[in-house]
């Protein structure tokens, strides 16, 4: 059976010719006409859009082992005049209509079917519809004819019971050579054995195996037998192999050729001498490993019985020669495994990296063959910066060269390893220039498997500087530790072109594994040697601060230890203040007297020193340039140091709540330098780190323990205060009191108290300490406000004042600081004109001489009159920042104490006005009531109820009931940490901000987080508030809720046993800024009921001073059968009630409930 492509370059063709070797495969395998006709039709119907009418002469029908030959008719009986015609003249004959020219007629014309001259019949070939057959598809119809002859033909002499013999067999040769093939696990016998044996029992001329060869589409090892010797393994370019060979390999499929003299040489790729071949692909799985070449003398040996019998054959050969790869692989694997596992068993822990990788390169030359081979490992700084030092690289840690390849002609750029390492030295590398220098390397280092180099362009360091030609072999191999964490790579490299492939990639796989073991092993040792002697420094470090209580102590310590460790010559440590955002020097060592005097007196403010916004901004290390430092700042403070040489670092100290200060290192004049190796930079980083990281969580620790200390001395100082106050009756020995205590406590040089006199609109002197009388008498005992322009600006805005004295300014002279001559300190008041926290800003903060500062003495923005203290000279003329900014805040605690009692005694002087005062607190009860719901909302499929009771006349309880879109509505019950009318108020505020928020945000955790960003501002008085919100769908039952520190609701299940706590989501409002507030989701089913309650009924006290605490309530929901939620609250208030009997309520009690009724 002859197949003959026409034009194989073109896809569309290719495509044709495959329909027809499909169509020889079909054809080959059938043994009746109708099925042969069949085959026939459907092809020229699918490709061509034809249809056929076929003829067969009578009198080669009658020789089909006697059948009829009028049966089947339609064969032998339709036969038009163009048949007629084709079949007189054995040639291709046209409709008389038709030109073969691209006509607008369909096509019509006969083709005669011979064999070897023989008359068989004719085959008419119509189109369907015009313009479906270009001209030059012709061609392909007629040879498609050609082959349906050829296989008619063989009808005459094959019947159905030959071929079923002949099969039986062709299966008995393929099974005896399969049982032997498939036994046989030796790669190289096996090819041998297996040509030998088709060779043997089939008898054609010659035999011949293409396997694909290394890792590339495009190369061939080709072994063959033939009559005369069996032919000398070669290695094939694509362009060297039969192109049908090719297509069959790539399509995965058989071809017959019965005629290869039919077959254009340009088809071949080369002039055959044979008669007839037959090519089967070897498959297994979806992968093509190459073909079996079966080659005759003899034209049109190759049959249907041919077809089959070989395409089993060609199957099992794929799976013997898959078989023997897996074996081999599995030998070698196994042999690397023993060798290494000894090799590697033999080394003790503490052997150095160069002697595993010398160990490495002897067993790898044992099982592959090279040029050159190296190792590539990631050296891995524990900490990336803006530091270029300080980064991640793969660097060469070790290599070798074959010695024979230097003395042979392979490398064009060396003679010797000397002269290599010469040129390797020339070249220096890091990751980023490595990788981009030569791509490939990426694609080893991005895979898990090692990678073939298979691109003639492609080059990787060894090849480059050896010289040899694009068509050389490379193998790169990645490398992972135990828990698959990447170590680098291994390449091996070869003048010779494909000597690596499937196998040597299994080779180089399986010694990875165990070179990774090895490499490892070895940086473990010496990560921990590094790492011991780390630990070691850090523990001094850490021993010497962890005993340390003084801040101060602690950075001098830290700056007179850490140089001698990591051989620094100084240490500077910088702390940063966030107040008035800017480092100063606090600590100093290794410096000269001159030099630690000019950095105690740094404040580096932003914007001054590039390096320090710098470090600022990225909390990374940053070396000390003439671009990072200014050149006044290092003439001023380091006029000896050459930032060209010398080497200054400053490092971050970041603690857990962010940056804290800065520690700079001077490296002049030591062994570490700019120049030292990556290791020495890696080592030095990590304990400077270290050290640093110990050194910030050090000063945090004293910071928080200052801060408390701090805390408490205010809360004293606050206490002393108020004892002061309570202790006395009359206001001027409350004054008196306050301004002795004053300076005492804030140490203070003097202070003095005028109170207004809102009769005679005058300023008084009241009490006063560390005046002259004289001091006084020109201060003025009464003064107008304008003839006092400081206390004029006190009076007016209500706020606290300062102005800048000099050292030599006296008392007298206050009264002539004009309007323009003092600034304001902002301070934050809540809504009843009460200040409760004051912003100091950075200007005030950064003012060197003492300031004179005036407070307000007000009550709900009535000042009543006017504290004045003036700060004692600053310590080496500055005073402390953080001592200023607390002094300020005592003193406005002891201001609003002052004007309270103040303010007290005003009211005592209006008894009279008592009784008003109570009908205030009533109506302000009555107010508060207007913010209660008056009524609940009628919800159909469910129930409500509340119920409120103050503990006194006006409470800090409340809930509310939102009505939302969606047939929603939100649940709210809060209760202010306080009672009475302060809570009240603030009550009022937060359910204002609850309704105002909820309309704007669906989310609870949105509303709750809102209004305590509002609210923040405004509690710094100790208010607080913890809230419960949440919004119930009343469709679906679902409930989103929020719980800022609210004692938790509960959810009594109607489908389980026991209760549900909504517990809380957050902490309570007012406390801290920026809190988190989350939410969760619940569905409330019929039947269950959710119930709201503050803490006044958990913590109602009965006489005995028992609490009535969370159990019992838990155990009056468990018990209690309600039908209604009122009758459930009404339970639970007397219940309470019973509790406490012949005790006071202690607390407000607020409870609500909410009840989905079933059905």
């Amino acid at each position: 059976m002859s197949i003959q492509p026409s034009q194989l370059s073109e896809t569309a063709n290719l495509n044709k010719w495959h329909h027809h070797l499909r169509l020889a495969e079909l054809l080959a395998a059938q043994y009746d006409l109708i099925s042969l006709e069949s085959y026939l039709s459907q092809l020229l119907d699918q490709v061509y859009g034809c249809k056929i009418s076929l003829w067969l002469d009578p009198t080669w029908v009658s020789n089909l082992s006697g059948e009829d030959p009028y049966s089947p008719p339609y064969f032998t009986n339709q036969h038009t005049p163009l048949m007629t015609k084709a079949s007189d003249e054995k040639r291709v004959v046209w409709n008389d209509e038709f030109l073969l020219q691209d006509e607008t007629r369909p096509l019509n014309f006969a083709i005669p079917l011979l064999d070897k001259g023989q008359l068989l019949g004719a085959v008419q070939i119509q189109e369907h519809t015009q313009h479906t057959v270009a001209p030059h598809d012709v061609q392909f119809i007629i040879d498609v004819c050609s082959q349906f002859a050829l296989a008619i033909s063989r009808l005459t002499s094959w019947t159905k019971a030959e071929y079923i013999h002949t099969c039986m067999d062709w299966l008995n040769i393929t099974t005896l050579i399969s049982r032997s093939i498939l036994s046989n696990l030796d790669r190289d016998s096996l090819s041998n054995n297996c040509l030998s044996l088709i060779h043997q029992y089939y008898g054609h001329s010659s035999v011949g195996l293409y396997l694909r060869h290394g890792n590339t589409l495009n190369r061939f090892k080709y072994i063959g037998i033939s009559q005369e010797n069996v032919l000398e393994e070669q290695i094939l370019e694509v362009n060297e192999v039969p192109v049908q060979l090719v297509w069959s390999i790539n399509h995965q499929f058989p071809i017959i050729v019965n005629d290869m003299a039919a077959i254009p040489e340009h088809s071949l790729g080369f002039k055959s001498p044979e008669a007839a071949e037959i090519i089967l692909p070897l498959v297994i799985g979806d992968h093509c490993m190459g073909a079996l070449a079966i080659y005759s003398n003899v034209s049109d040996v190759f049959g249907p019985e041919t077809l089959n019998g070989f395409h089993l054959l060609s199957q099992n050969i794929a799976v013997a020669i898959h078989n023997a790869d897996i074996h081999q692989s599995e030998y070698v694997k196994r042999a690397i495994y023993e060798r290494l596992h000894q090799s590697v068993g033999r080394l003790s822990p503490d052997i150095s990296l160069e002697s595993v990788s010398k160990l490495l390169f002897d067993e790898l030359g044992k099982v592959l063959t090279w040029d050159a081979v190296g190792i590539w490992l990631y050296k891995i700084a524990e900490h990336q910066s803006d530091i270029d030092l300080f980064r991640s690289t793969l660097r060469l840690a070790d290599y070798r060269l074959a010695e024979q390849s230097i003395q042979t002609s392979a490398t064009k750029n060396i003679t010797s390893i000397a002269d290599f390492e010469d040129k390797y030295a020339e070249r220096t590398f890091d990751e980023e220039d490595l990788l981009t220098i030569y791509p490939w390397l990426m694609e080893i280092i991005g895979s898990v498997t090692p990678v073939i180099k298979d691109i003639e362009a492609v080059l990787e360091p060894f090849g480059d500087i050896l010289g040899f030609d694009g068509d050389y072999s490379a193998i790169g191999s990645p490398l992972f530790d135990g828990s698959g964490q990447a170590l680098g790579m291994i390449l091996a490299v070869s003048h010779k072109s494909g000597l690596y492939d499937s196998e040597s990639n299994s080779l180089i796989r399986s010694f990875s594994n165990f070179a990774a073991i090895a490499l490892e092993n070895a940086r473990n040792y010496t990560a921990a040697h590094d790492q011991a002697w780390i630990s070691t420094v850090l523990l001094q470090v850490a021993e010497a601060t962890q005993s340390i209580t003084n801040l101060d102590e602690l950075l001098e310590t830290v700056v007179s230890m850490l140089p001698g460790l990591i051989n620094a010559t100084g240490c500077v440590v910088f702390l940063w203040d966030s107040l008035i955002e800017a480092f100063f020097a606090r600590a100093s060592s290794g410096f000269s007297e001159d030099q630690t005097a000019r950095l105690m007196a740094v404040e580096v403010f932003e914007g001054t020193i590039p390096a320090f916004d710098k470090l600022k901004e990225s909390t990374s290390p940053v070396i000390f340039t003439d671009e990072s430092v200014p050149i006044e700042f290092s003439a001023q403070v380091f006029p000896e140091k050459d930032l060209h040489k010398d080497l200054l670092i400053l490092f971050p100290l970041i603690s857990q709540n962010g940056l804290c200060g800065a520690m700079l290192l001077d490296f002049s004049d030591s062994s570490f330098s700019k120049d030292s190796p990556q290791d020495v930079w890696d080592e030095e980083f990590t304990l400077i780190e270290g050290a640093a990281r110990q050194t910030a969580a050090a000063i945090e620790n004293l910071q928080l323990i200052k801060s408390q200390e701090e805390e408490a001395y205010t809360s004293i100082a606050l206490l002393q205060v108020a004892q002061a106050v309570v202790s006395s009756k009359e206001i001027s020995e409350i004054l008196s009191s306050i301004v002795r205590i004053t300076p005492i406590l804030v140490g203070v040089k003097r202070c003095i108290i005028y109170l207004w006199d809102a009769r005679q609109l005058v300023f008084r002197q009241s009490e006063y300490f560390g005046f002259s009388r004289n001091e006084l008498a020109l201060l003025g005992q009464v003064i107008r406000a304008d003839e006092f322009p400081l206390i004029e600006g006190i009076q007016i805005s209500k706020q606290i004042v300062y102005h800048s004295l000099g050292h030599d300014s006296s008392p007298t002279n206050w009264n002539e600081i004009a309007s323009g001559g003092y600034q304001y300190v902002d301070t934050v008041s809540s809504e009843d004109g009460d200040d409760i926290s004051v912003q100091l800003d950075s200007q005030s903060l950064r003012v060197r001489e003492k300031l004179l500062i005036g407070f307000p003495l007000s009550v709900k923005d009535e000042v009543l009159g006017v504290m004045l203290i003036e700060e004692e000279d600053p310590i080496r003329g500055t005073p402390s920042l953080h001592i200023r900014e607390k002094r300020i805040e005592i003193v406005k605690g002891i201001t609003q104490q002052a004007a309270i009692a103040i303010k007290n005694d005003l009211l005592q002087q209006e008894a009279v006005k008592s009784e008003r005062m109570e009908r205030e607190l009533q109506l302000a009860r009555e107010i508060q009531m207007t913010f209660l719901p008056d009524r609940l909302p009628d919800l159909p499929g469910w129930d409500i109820c509340a119920h409120w009771q103050p503990a006194r006349q006006v409470s800090g309880d409340f809930y509310d009931v939102l009505k939302l879109d969606g047939n929603r509505i939100g649940l709210v019950i809060a209760d202010v940490a306080d009672k009475g009318m302060p809570a009240a108020l603030f009550m009022t505020l937060i359910r204002t901000l609850i309704r105002s928020t909820a309309k704007e945000k669906p989310s609870p955790a949105a509303v709750l987080k809102q209004v305590n960003d509002l609210l923040f501002p405004d509690s710094k008085h100790g208010l607080f508030v913890t809230v419960f919100y949440g919004v119930i769908s009343l469709d679906t039952g679902e409930f989103v809720y929020a719980n800022a520190g609210h004692n938790p609701p509960i959810i009594i299940n109607a489908r389980q046993e026991g209760l549900v706590e909504l517990t809380r989501t957050s902490i309570a409002l007012g406390i801290f800024d920026d809190i988190e507030v989350t939410e969760r989701y619940i569905q409330i089913n019929p039947g269950d009921l959710v119930f709201l309650y503050t803490d006044g009924i958990t913590e109602a006290f009965s006489v005995g001073e028992e609490m009535f605490g969370t159990q019992r309530l838990f155990d009056l929901l468990s018990k209690h059968g309600f039908t209604t939620c009122a009758d459930l609250l009404e339970m639970i208030v007397g219940s309470v009630l019973e509790f406490i009997r012949g005790a006071e309520i202690s607390d407000d009690m607020t409870l609500a409930a909410i009840f989905r009724k079933i059905g």
